[in-house]
């Protein structure tokens, strides 16, 4: 397989607002994450035709008013607030209303609260406390159950190796007045299932003269006992801690197999084996296709390092020496799109671009040509993926959008890998597709 592609869908929270009433839509906020109990309101443009030359904020609690056009606020007790704002230019006058709801642990009555994780990837023995108190406490007092104790408000305490155990743990807050505890179990035990066991790894070039061997660093589940390494160049090890060096500077899709008796993962990573005489550039570019030209590349240059001069190499025999130049492609075809950077020492460093030129004179992104969809089984709602353009591997992917079954179909002549990760690296499944 030469190319992964992993999807990752981050989803941000923000609260809305139960009621919103004007005639443009201005007003956005959303809650302050640095403080306790802040909101940070906003006004925005909306649908408002006049340029509001004044504005006034009133939070709802009874505390002072603000008369700048965004405002911070913090409430020293819970409710529910209305909270209103006005934007004027004079003439024009818009109101808006918010219903808020505040519920916000440090405006509760002092009570004791803790939540706890160990990191059984890397050390079953480690534990991490967290204070999740209500109102505000001043101190804290731990007792790990073990004889141990802390006074840090987070702490991370290590239990002693041997026999795995439950203890009894109490936390003991204190906010200058009064005082309340609270105690729960915290069991050390190892893994129970091979759902927890997964391998990882990191790496580094060894040196700037020796650029061609990685070192390897295996930081797999702590119960692995046996390593299986692929290099990417038909090399292997069945070392903990490898070092390889390979023969040429390229990239390469490195596997590592981490077991024990009664566990496998497997995990892929991109390796990149870059040598060159100096590191004072670092050649870094990206491709846009222009909304209105789909045959023009807007190229963006995010190179770092002293850069004396640039080299672009559009591979339809046109050339240019700007710093984030544009260029038209007008023939069908496969580019490989070079770009190169040269510092005041006259070092260089390379950055390489694939794509295809499709017969209606459009850049097409990407290896394979498919859209999809995900559909929430739960709720009903349909995510769109963003499409990959490009046909070259004539890969077909049906149906669309995709509900319990998607069939993959090669209609090329070669045979095709296909990796299945999720987003921590893990192989989920590996596929292999003859042709035809």
């Amino acid at each position: 397989m030469k190319n992964k592609i992993t999807y990752l869908f981050a989803f941000f929270a923000f609260m809305s607002a139960s009621s919103l009433s004007a005639a443009n839509n201005s007003i956005a906020f959303v809650q302050g994450t640095s403080q306790p109990c802040t909101y940070d309101f906003r006004d925005t443009t909306g649908t408002r035709t006049y340029t509001p030359t004044s504005y006034y904020w009133d939070f709802g609690d009874g505390s002072s008013t603000v008369t700048t056009q965004h405002a911070t606020h913090t409430y020293a007790a819970n409710g529910t607030f209305t909270v209103t704002h006005m934007s004027s230019d004079g003439t024009n006058i818009d109101t808006a209303y918010i219903s808020l709801t505040v519920n916000c642990p440090q405006n509760k009555p002092l009570k004791a609260r803790f939540s706890h994780y160990a990191q059984d990837t890397i050390d079953p023995y480690k534990v991490y406390f967290t204070d999740q108190s209500d109102g505000n406490p001043v101190s804290w007092l731990w007792n790990f159950g073990d004889g141990m104790t802390s006074s840090q408000q987070n702490p991370v305490h290590t239990y002693g190796s041997g026999s795995f155990q439950t203890y009894t743990v109490s936390l003991r807050v204190f906010d200058g007045t009064i005082h309340d505890t609270i105690s729960s179990t915290v069991t050390i035990k190892p893994y129970d299932s091979c759902a927890t066991f997964f391998a990882y790894f990191n790496f580094q070039n060894q040196n700037d003269t020796n650029c061609k061997e990685i070192l390897f660093t295996n930081a797999s589940h702590w119960s692995a006992t046996n390593y299986s390494w692929d290099f990417g160049d038909s090399s292997s090890s069945s070392s903990a801690n490898p070092a390889h060096r390979y023969s040429r500077a390229r990239i390469y899709i490195v596997k590592l197999i981490a077991s024990n008796a009664r566990c496998a993962d497997t995990i892929y990573t991109r390796v990149v084996v870059r040598c060159r005489t100096c590191y004072t550039v670092n050649a870094s570019i990206v491709l846009q296709v222009d909304s209105t030209t789909p045959g023009k590349a807007i190229l963006y240059n995010y190179t770092t390092g002293a850069v004396a001069s640039h080299y672009w190499n559009f591979g339809d025999g046109q050339s240019s020496t700007q710093a984030a130049p544009q260029h038209t492609y007008t023939s069908p075809g496969y580019i490989m799109l070079m770009y190169v950077a040269t510092d005041t020492l006259n070092c260089t460093d390379t950055a390489v671009l694939m794509f295809q030129i499709d017969s209606s004179g459009n850049i097409k992104r990407g290896l394979v040509s498919f859209s999809l969809q995900v559909i929430d089984r739960t709720n009903g709602n349909t995510s769109s993926i963003k499409q990959t353009d490009a046909n070259a591997s004539r890969l077909a992917l049906y149906p669309n959008p995709v509900q319990s079954q998607l069939n993959l179909k090669n209609g090329s002549m070669h045979d095709m890998s296909i990796v299945v990760v999720n987003c921590l690296g893990q192989a989920i499944a590996q596929l292999s597709i003859p042709g035809q």
